[in-house]
């Protein structure tokens, strides 16, 4: 019995690992010395999957720096509630004062920094949150453009091969063109299934974006109105 459990174990794990691995192994690139047999003149669609690639990593390396600015926003969100917990504070020291000395005016004016500052706060957390989306866009977007480059790089491979097989160089036979044709399918999906999510992270963002500043201009105006400066 053990030798048959044994066998039985090991043809489970051999079905498991081979299929599966058959599956999910790339498909075979054009080599560099049979890519060597193309005339400069053979090569033009792959020169153009070549620039679509370039363009796809220079692309990648904005998305990356997008989402190095939109982490600063953070920063920027916390300083703003910072500062208006010190109006806080300060609003309610004065009030305090005014109130101990029956200074009506004096009580009022601190009574309108303290609603003002909250005021602050409120916009501050809304753009903490507009922040996060944001952040939570850009690394959408930075792996919208991974998932380009990565279906941009099997582009090229299929541009070897045809070049091949239409300067009918023998080596043309060695690939399997549906496999590469595949691979790239699979990525093109996977692209705009990150594409998909990104826009609607950025969607979210806007919002998010839109209710941080609609509590700027509330805030700004009750400075206006009170004769404060921001």
């Amino acid at each position: 019995m053990r030798p048959l459990a044994a066998f039985a174990l090991c043809a489970a794990a051999a079905l498991g690992c081979t299929s599966p691995q058959r599956a999910a192994h790339p498909p075979t690139t054009v080599s560099a010395a049979d890519l060597g047999r193309l005339s400069p003149e053979q090569m033009g669609a792959l020169q153009s999957a070549r620039s679509d690639l370039d363009a796809a990593r220079d692309a990648l390396d904005r998305a990356r720096l997008r989402l190095q600015d939109a982490r600063h926003e953070e920063w920027y969100a916390r300083a703003d509630r910072t500062q208006a917990d010190a109006d806080r504070q300060r609003g309610e020291a004065q009030l305090r004062t005014a109130q101990e000395a029956g200074d009506g005016r004096a009580a009022g004016r601190a009574q309108e920094l303290v609603a003002a500052a909250a005021l602050r706060a409120q916009a501050a957390d809304a753009r903490l949150e507009y922040a996060r989306r944001l952040v939570a866009a850009r690394q959408s977007g930075v792996d919208a453009y991974q998932a380009r480059v990565a279906r941009a790089e099997w582009d090229v491979e299929r541009a070897k091969l045809a070049a091949l097989r239409e300067a009918q160089i023998p080596a043309a036979t060695k690939y399997d063109a549906a496999s590469l044709d595949r691979r790239a399918a699979d990525l093109a999906r996977a692209e705009e299934a990150s594409v998909g999510r990104s826009r609607e992270l950025d969607r979210a963002a806007t919002t998010a974006f839109d209710r941080w500043r609609s509590l700027v201009d509330r805030y700004e105006a009750r400075l206006r109105a009170s004769g404060q400066t921001g």
